[in-house]
């Protein structure tokens, strides 16, 4: 009795009328399935996780977007107060870069062996912002119509210990500290008198571009310089090529169209001396 030929299998069935509609051999069809198997898959950009102050909200997502661009990194940016990061990264946070407010807590962070040796990546100014009251000299901010004023906390905000430096040498602290509500960063400060909630707004001048109402600069001889630190947490070829990148000439352009000021290079290389 004759035996029925028997079926092709379901896994042998695609290739049976592989071969059958492409003319192809069992030894290229196995080629072919092997070839397809190991063919390498496109590897993910890598990625770099940035720790910055505050006060670069805006000036890093710009650098940010150009590195990205230029290098093919995807960057990641976290934006707290400088006090507030440097303490996530002494907690073990993975940040890779650490952009700082200061020259002070990157340092701190170096001599406990978690970060490289900071460079002063740029100096930065301190700007009052009220939205509704006029502003022509630091001492209107004495007058009884700034009811509130917007601080950024002094023990966690560099740009606040500045403004409280400044008020200090002009004799308005003492007036005018019952009036003032702290904020956690520049950035929570700045917001406070954008929704109403203060008068006016001790802040980075970096972060009061196109704003409406008056802006005053603070006088950079009234405190200590607000001299910006960035130090390398994790070392990858990524994290210094950003670091690169913020120290070029086209870095600094971006900076100083927020209105930071270029760090001497005397002082930019010479992090480890103390103020």
């Amino acid at each position: 009795m004759k035996r029925r030929p028997t079926a092709p299998t379901a896994s042998k069935g695609f290739n049976f009328f592989l071969r059958r509609a492409l003319g192809l051999s069992l030894p290229v069809l196995a080629w072919l399935s092997v070839s397809a198997c190991s063919t390498p898959r496109p590897q993910a950009s890598p990625t770099l996780n940035v720790a910055a102050a505050a006060n670069l909200a805006e000036v890093f997502r710009q650098l940010a977007a150009e590195f990205e661009r230029s290098a093919g990194v995807r960057v990641t940016l976290s934006f707290a107060s400088t006090a507030q990061l440097a303490k996530q990264i002494e907690h073990g946070a993975p940040f890779d870069v650490f952009a700082a407010a200061d020259r002070e807590h990157p340092e701190e962070l170096m001599r406990r062996g978690l970060a490289q040796r900071p460079q002063i990546y740029a100096v930065g100014r301190v700007a009052l912002w009220s939205p509704k009251l006029p502003l022509r000299s630091l001492a209107d901010i004495a007058s009884p119509q700034f009811k509130v004023i917007a601080l950024p906390n002094p023990a966690l905000a560099p740009y606040g210990a500045a403004a409280r430096q400044a008020l200090q040498s002009l004799g308005l602290w003492t007036q005018i500290q019952p009036r003032i509500v702290y904020a956690e960063n520049v950035n929570m400060a700045r917001q406070y008198a954008g929704t109403g909630n203060a008068d006016a707004a001790f802040t980075a001048s970096s972060l009061l571009r196109g704003v409406s109402g008056s802006v005053l600069l603070v006088d950079a001889t009234l405190h200590s310089p607000i001299e910006q630190a960035i130090a390398l947490i994790h070392d990858t070829p990524a994290a210094r090529s950003f670091i690169g990148f913020v120290l070029s000439e086209r870095g600094q352009q971006i900076l100083e169209s927020y209105g930071y000021q270029r760090a001497a290079a005397s002082t930019r290389s010479n992090t480890s001396s103390s103020r």
